[in-house]
């Protein structure tokens, strides 16, 4: 009986854990891939950021951190994958992988476009007192797909598209639109920073989280920060 109430108890705080931050996670951080590396290059990113919400005395940002390593496979294909920094809080391990391409560069007004997808994955990895504590029972995995067209400004990049996960009940696709730009400080050191609606189909009403910023009373706006270190 002990036994199965402890596993009962870490899927409910494993559920409860994602189901706060269930629209941070779209996409998580900064989008995974813009523009590509370029074959043999290499890329550090933190980024920091998400829904505007109602916490600790006044709405700002949630802040679901992440560190994410990107590697060029070739010259228009990137490999990523992603620690998650917030979850972790929770005792929850949180990682992504994923595979990015670009199918068409600028030309003119066309803009470049990267079309990416991989996979979120979730377990608990420690309880309460911070022991080691591994369930198979407590895994949540969520694909992801997102598509990014580009406009390269010299020293700036500006950048629209969509992030898109899936979950396994309703609303089974959740969305995140977002506008963003990267300013070059120089070769090795970039800044992003990226605004994301959150979820623009859902209502946001009615939520375990009271968030401050949405667009007709559906999703809500957030930002993101990202700092790249390119080499």
């Amino acid at each position: 009986m002990c036994k199965e109430s402890s596993i009962s108890f870490k899927i409910l705080s494993i559920a409860a854990a994602l189901g706060v931050m269930v629209w941070a996670m779209i996409g998580c951080g900064v989008i995974s891939s813009v523009r590509p590396l370029g074959q043999g290059k290499h890329s550090l990113t933190f980024a920091v950021g998400g829904p505007f919400a109602d916490y600790y005395g006044g709405s700002k940002p949630i802040p679901y951190g992440l560190v994410r390593y990107r590697r060029g496979l070739t010259e228009r294909t990137d490999f990523y994958a992603s620690y998650h920094l917030t979850p972790a809080i929770f005792g929850i391990l949180g990682l992504d992988f994923g595979i990015a391409k670009q199918y068409a560069v600028q030309n003119s007004i066309r803009p470049a476009v990267n079309i990416g997808g991989g996979l979120n994955f979730f377990f608990q990895a420690y309880d309460t007192s911070h022991s080691l504590s591994f369930d198979p029972k407590t895994f949540r995995a969520f694909p992801q797909v997102f598509f990014v067209g580009s406009y390269d400004l010299k020293s700036h990049l500006i950048y629209f598209g969509a992030d898109n996960m899936l979950q396994w009940t309703s609303p089974y696709l959740v969305t995140a639109l977002v506008l963003g730009g990267e300013y070059r400080w120089s070769r090795l050191f970039r800044t992003t920073l990226e605004t994301r609606w959150f979820a623009p189909w859902e209502n946001s009403t009615f939520r375990a989280v009271n968030y401050t910023a949405p667009i007709f009373k559906h999703g809500d706006i957030g930002l993101v920060l990202g700092l790249n270190l390119y080499f």
